[in-house]
């Protein structure tokens, strides 16, 4: 009996239903003879071809399938589970175009096939395009590419990628509804394996960051950092401001007859008076000071007009602070001071 002429009896496309849709679908054909008799119980061969934009259009997808048909002629395959001869089934976008499916068979198992048809692929097959998409495409609002969504942009490159229409405030925002108005509106976590001078908000102009907010919650703004804790006891950095520009060292002064000591203080290492009652106080910064620092310094425990005290840049980590009285004599004094001025 001739076999060199068959017809496709019946063709059915299913999609598989599973946790996560696969990307493969179900063929199902009766292999008939030209005299109209099912082939049953032979071993017959596939090609599979998956044609772009026309049934002659390019053919993103190829595979083959080598199996039996049964008692009736009727064989299954998944389309998606053969040997690959070109292409991949993950690299089709379904939304983007209509595709066409063409059958070859070789009825005796080998591999020279003869084209059995082209038909279009329909709706079923193209749920395989939201198996692994949890967004919508919706023009150029919300797309999807390679595991990529851009709102507002096309092509998107990061995981999420948001785009600001212009003259638009407020595109992005995050609102918590179980906590109270106003609270929680928005909510960024830094990974554990993040650097300390990892950036989780960047604010560039062209490819320079204009301002940068850090994991370890310091920020930068065009190169100069605002510290995070005004009370710290570490040195000064190099071009820190120190909140609303507060000084690189203060304190309070105690004094005894013949030892002073540090009550309160922020930059400071020590405090030292080099004679008992000439009212000169050495004190010691933790950072060396660049130029001419401003030096307050303001006595504690008299009324205005019996203390004066006065303060110079002894070296280059070094400030000296004389208390005297109102007839201009030495004396010993509880004092505040404050430095301002620039460290290295």
């Amino acid at each position: 009996m001739k076999t060199s002429i068959f017809t496709l009896l019946f063709f059915a496309l299913s999609l598989m239903v599973s946790a996560q849709a696969p990307e493969r679908f179900q063929y199902q054909t009766v292999v008939r003879d030209n005299a109209g008799q099912p082939i049953a119980n032979q071993n017959v061969s596939f090609r599979i071809n998956i044609h772009e934009g026309s049934p002659g259009g390019t053919v993103v997808y190829s595979e083959t399938h080598t199996l039996s048909t049964n008692d009736f002629g009727l064989v299954n395959l998944q389309v998606g589970g053969g040997t690959v001869v070109s292409g991949t089934m993950a690299a089709i976008d379904w939304g983007s175009d209509e595709f066409h499916l063409e059958t070859e068979l070789d009825a005796s198992g080998g591999s020279s096939f003869t084209s059995m048809g082209t038909s279009q692929l329909l709706s079923v097959p193209y749920a395989l395009s939201s198996g692994d998409k949890v967004w919508d495409k919706n023009g150029a609002n919300i797309n999807y590419t390679s595991g990529n969504v851009g709102i507002g942009l096309t092509s998107p490159t990061n995981s999420l990628s948001i785009l600001q229409p212009i003259g638009n405030a407020n595109s992005v925002r995050f609102e918590s509804s179980d906590h109270p108005s106003g609270k929680d509106l928005l909510e960024l976590v830094v990974p554990n394996t993040a650097s300390a001078t990892s950036q989780f908000i960047e604010f560039q102009t062209g490819t320079s960051i204009v301002a940068a907010v850090n994991a370890d919650g310091s920020a930068e703004f065009s190169k100069v950092t605002v510290d995070e804790d005004l009370n710290a006891t570490t040195s000064p950095d190099k071009g820190t401001v120190y909140a609303n520009g507060l000084p690189i060292a203060y304190g309070y002064i105690s004094s005894g007859t013949t030892t002073a000591s540090l009550v309160t203080d922020y930059g400071v290492t020590s405090v030292t008076k080099p004679a008992a009652t000439t009212g000169e106080y050495r004190i010691v910064l933790n950072n060396t000071i660049v130029g001419e620092p401003v030096i307050i310094a303001t006595s504690y425990n008299a009324g205005p007009g019996d203390e004066i005290a006065t303060a110079n840049k002894v070296s280059a980590t070094e400030i000296e602070i004389n208390i005297a009285d109102g007839s201009g004599a030495a004396l010993n004094s509880n004092f505040y001071f404050i430095v301002f001025g620039s460290v290295q």
